[in-house]
């Protein structure tokens, strides 16, 4: 919940995810809608209206993306891609070597 008021970052919140100090009440009540269901597709729904309604407000102005395409040899186990700006060696960690062969060949 990174555009939660209570994660504002500050002195006495060092770690708040919610950097740009974004305080929307009608965006906050999303937010926990969405948090508060276990229906995926009520989630779902909520989610796009968040992201819909985040980009009509002009909170943040994406200048480029960078596209990221990744590919995995099937000798690489537990490679998983990822969305965020940590790219695809969030886990590495967690991949092993398959001298088989067996894994299944991932494109991200």
């Amino acid at each position: 919940m990174t555009y939660v008021p209570d994660q504002i970052s500050s002195a006495s919140n060092p770690n708040g995810a919610n950097v740009d100090a974004l305080n929307d009440p009608h965006l906050t009540s999303l937010f926990m809608q969405g948090r508060g269901t276990l229906d995926n597709a009520k989630r779902h729904a909520i989610y796009n209206e968040v992201q819909t309604y985040f980009y009509q407000q002009m909170y943040n102005i994406s200048l480029f993306t960078n596209p990221d395409i990744t590919l995995y040899k099937g000798t690489i186990g537990n490679a998983k891609p990822n969305v965020t700006q940590g790219g695809p060696w969030w886990n590495t960690f967690q991949w092993w070597y398959d001298a088989g062969n067996t894994q299944k060949a991932l494109f991200s």
